[in-house]
């Protein structure tokens, strides 16, 4: 099937989280929204856990995805929804997970639902088998971006590794650390509102970590956690400022 638009979900505003029952100081809420992956929420034990976030006073915060990386509820197997309210006393489901979901194999959760904008939502994790645990969680609106114009390999990837070779030019061992994946995707002639798409996206995100990935119907496994290559970033103008030519660089890992 042929590839739709590229899809980016990044933390679109949450700036703060709170967790009930509190985590250790070692593994604090604020990690999940941090942008790095070699950091950790922890639960500190199997009882309910609730992960609110309030938009403030007369704010409203929009989401219509769901995204967590590197989780360990293949062991945990919660109950997991994901609710909204406008007074942070009746709560509507907006996603819910079962224990027993096929998702949980995977280290990557990505589910897009009907798009709600609330002062709170709460994230709940419940009927832990033991103590769940999390990187990354996001939830926000997602941005559809544009075709890319310019050929590229989603496939593309690079093995770390420390390789030893003999005196005689002999494969005498590998230790492979980890398969890093690269991808360039170019734009030529972006009109101004995409662009402003793209602009915004890289003023929130700079370096940290974000989830891309296609049309989940039919490239399901295509789900990227990337992050920008260091570097300057231009967009020059073209047609007396109507258009620009765009280029991101990414690398990360495929989930």
């Amino acid at each position: 099937m042929p590839w739709a638009k590229p899809k980016i979900y990044y933390n679109t505003g949450i700036t703060a989280l709170t967790a009930t029952p509190l985590p250790s100081t070692n593994y604090p809420v604020s990690n999940l929204i941090d942008g790095y992956d070699g950091t950790l929420w922890k639960a500190p034990d199997t009882t309910t856990q609730v992960i609110k976030h309030d938009a403030g006073v007369g704010n409203t915060h929009t989401f219509d995805f769901l995204a967590i990386v590197d989780h360990n509820f293949a062991s945990a197997k919660p109950n997991l929804t994901l609710a909204y309210s406008s007074d942070d006393i009746t709560y509507t489901t907006s996603l819910s997970i079962a224990a027993a979901s096929a998702l949980y194999d995977d280290p990557m959760i990505l589910q897009e639902f009907t798009q709600r904008a609330y002062r709170f939502q709460k994230l709940t994790l419940s009927n832990c088998l033991v103590a769940p645990q999390m990187a990354i969680c996001y939830w926000g609106k997602f941005h559809e971006l544009d075709y890319v114009d310019v050929s590229f390999s989603p496939d593309a990837t690079e093995i770390k590794a420390n390789i030893n070779i003999t005196e005689t030019g002999f494969l005498s061992g590998v230790h492979e650390k980890y398969t890093e994946r690269s991808m360039e995707l170019k734009w030529e002639d972006m009109d101004d509102a995409f662009y402003q798409v793209v602009k915004t996206f890289i003023e929130t995100v700079g370096l940290l970590n974000f989830v891309i990935a296609w049309e989940l119907t039919s490239h399901p496994s295509e789900i990227f956690l990337m992050r920008r290559e260091p570097g300057r970033f231009a967009a020059p103008l073209k047609f007396g400022g109507a258009r620009r030519d765009v280029t991101l660089s990414l690398i990360g890992r495929s989930l």
